[in-house]
């Protein structure tokens, strides 16, 4: 008990107290004068904040270690940059990291859910009711029948309906066949024939001679008998008949085939199913077949093929219209001309389809070819064409070598004399000379372009002076640009001049670049700070642009990059403009959101995410 007494009173002394421990067993001394007051006790208030007031001997915890103030303050942490040796001490160093725990078991597989049940079907409409069936339209008119000339009527002669013969001067026409029935004076004429036009009427007699003196009276004779009755002498010549035009019903010189021909100065066709009409229409026409000619002097150079050798069958070609196709020659088929002088010029045609006054005129030798239009196709040239469409009036009129091309608007590429694979719609091209492989859509489309070449421009003043191998899609993008472009949306590109190589996509992208090459810039107004000769720059986003003489940058998201060679993302530099990793600009709370892995610097600390929404931080001075 004793030695426990003297372990107290060298405690008590320790803490500056004077209490006494004898040896002895002597009687009790004086007692001795009370010391000064022992140190005040340490008051522990967990992990330092930057906010509290702190007073001395406060303990508190900071980065794993333990600190005591020895001097009152505020904001002032126990280490680190801001630390101050005359406020706090360290009270006890952080453990080292503990070994890493082992990996615990896989938790269980969750029992899978009920699967859902299928909704029901829904209800099919009532099917509409059936519409009624329109009235049909009233019959056409049958067309007049051919007529056959067949001179003078022959006595035992057959004649079939529509057959025409002179008889007695008149002219008849069959409306049934018969043999051996005079057209006229038989019993059964009236069955067999019908007066087409009537005999020429007797000429007026001649004027009576003088008269000559009265002679004597003779006495009265006695009345003689009547004598016989003489006989009728022959018939006059028959006069000129009335009204019949010349040419009318030419018959083929080709037995069992037949043709109508109408109009003066006609050939007299020996091919099959011919139809003729006009003046000087088809006057050169020997063998072609079914051929129907409308019109003064139409397909009048035409010859086709011998019906007998249908391996070089010609014809079946429609002229219709005055001149049109007046110089075709064979072999050509297949063809429709129709318009005044509808393929004036084409001499060796096939399959081609002219519609509209003075379409195709310049077609020359011509394979698959389409126009429709009046004056399309049409100039003083004339071409080699295959398998072109052209729509629209004043069309297409250069000269030259054209081929697969489709050209679709009025007074439309017309000063292109060769292209090849070209689609033109709208009125557009109105400069260019030579087409190839190209696709051109929208009014003033490629206006000012003189020769394109594998490009696709669309949209109204899309491309103006478009260069080749240019893709430019949207009214007014690239108008000014002179070299190859990539450019979509509205206005995107508008001001590229002589820049090689960009790529502007999105609604005024690359707004205002001029001489810059091999910028990117994807979405609305990208790229829109850039106004002259920047160059490499990627700007993603909308609103997303590299700034004013910045080159080799990227911006990623709405933001402006200001420095050349860096990476931005939003309005935060990710890589600085020496293509080093660039410091964030605000440092996390120790519970914001986070992903496990993710880093931060934010100087003088380094934050590391250790866990789900739990930042840690240490000094950069510790590295």
């Amino acid at each position: 008990m004793r030695r426990f007494g003297c372990l107290f009173a060298t405690f008590a002394i320790a803490l500056g107290g004077l209490t006494g421990c004898g040896s002895g067993q002597g009687s009790q001394g004086p007692k001795g004068d009370t010391g000064p007051a022992g140190p005040p006790g340490l008051i522990f208030l967990g992990p330092y904040t930057a906010t509290t007031s702190y007073a001395t001997t406060d303990v508190v915890t900071f980065q794993g270690s333990a600190y005591v103030a020895i001097a009152p303050s505020v904001g002032v942490a126990p280490a680190g940059a801001t630390a101050s040796a005359s406020d706090w001490t360290l009270l006890a160093s952080a453990g080292a990291t503990g070994a890493t725990g082992p990996v615990g078991p896989m938790g269980l597989m969750g029992v899978a859910g009920p699967q859902g049940v299928p909704g029901a079907q829904g209800v099919a409409g009532p099917t509409g009711a059936t519409g009624a069936q329109g009235v049909a339209g009233p019959q056409g008119i049958a067309g007049p029948v051919g007529m056959t000339f067949r001179n003078a009527y022959t006595p035992g002669a057959s004649y079939a309906p529509s057959d025409v013969v002179t008889y007695q001067g008149s002219a008849y026409i069959a409306i049934a066949g018969s043999t051996g029935i005079a057209p006229a004076g038989d019993s059964s004429s009236a069955s067999a024939f019908a007066l087409l036009a009537a005999a020429g009427e007797t000429g007026a007699a001649g004027p009576a001679g003088p008269i000559g003196a009265t002679g004597a009276t003779g006495a009265t004779g006695a009345t003689g008998a009547t004598g016989p009755q003489g006989p009728v002498g022959p018939a006059g010549p028959a006069g000129p008949a009335v009204g019949a035009p010349a040419n009318v019903g030419t018959t083929s010189t080709d037995a069992g085939l037949s043709n109508v021909v109408f109009g003066a100065n006609n050939a007299v066709p020996s091919g099959d199913r011919d139809t003729v009409y006009g003046v000087g229409a088809g006057q050169n026409l020997t063998t072609a077949r079914e051929m129907t000619i409308v019109g003064a002097g139409a397909c009048a150079a035409f010859t086709g093929d011998s019906p007998a050798q249908p391996a070089t069958e010609n014809g079946l070609t429609t002229c219709i219209g005055s001149y049109a196709g007046s110089s075709m020659v064979s072999p050509s088929i297949d063809n429709v001309f129709v318009g005044q002088k509808a393929g004036l010029k084409a001499t060796t045609v096939s399959e081609t389809t002219l519609l509209g006054v003075h379409s195709g005129t310049q077609l020359g030798v011509s394979q698959g070819d389409t126009v429709v239009g009046a004056h399309s196709m049409d100039s003083d040239d004339t071409l080699t064409t295959d398998h072109n469409t052209v729509v629209g009036n004043f069309s297409f009129n250069g000269g030259g070598t054209k081929s697969n091309n489709i050209v679709i608007g009025a007074i439309l590429a017309n000063s292109i004399t060769n292209a090849y694979g070209l689609v033109s719609v709208g009125a557009a091209l109105t400069s260019a000379t030579t087409a190839t492989n190209s696709i051109v859509i929208g009014g003033q489309a490629a206006d000012k372009a003189i020769s394109i070449d594998t490009d696709v421009v669309i949209g109204y003043q899309a491309g103006t002076y478009v260069s080749n191998q240019s893709t430019i899609v949207g009214a007014y993008s690239a108008r000014t640009a002179t070299v190859p472009v990539t450019a979509f949306g509205f206005g995107a590109a508008t001001s590229i001049t002589s820049g090689l190589s960009n790529t502007c996509i999105g609604d005024n992208s690359c707004g205002s670049l001029t001489t810059g090459d091999h910028d990117v810039s994807l979405g609305a107004n990208s790229g829109v700070r850039m106004q002259g000769a920047e160059t490499y720059n990627v700007s993603l986003g909308a609103d997303a642009t590299t700034d004013t003489g910045v080159s080799s940058a990227v911006q990623l998201g709405h933001g402006v990059n200001s420095t050349s060679n860096s990476l931005q993302f939003n309005g935060v530099q990710v890589v600085d403009g020496h293509g080093d990793l660039h410091a964030a600009t605000s440092a996390p709370a120790s519970t914001d959101p986070c992903t496990p892995g993710a880093i931060r610097v934010v100087p003088p600390y380094i934050y590391a995410c250790v866990a789900q929404n739990q930042w840690m931080r240490a000094n950069l001075s510790a590295y």
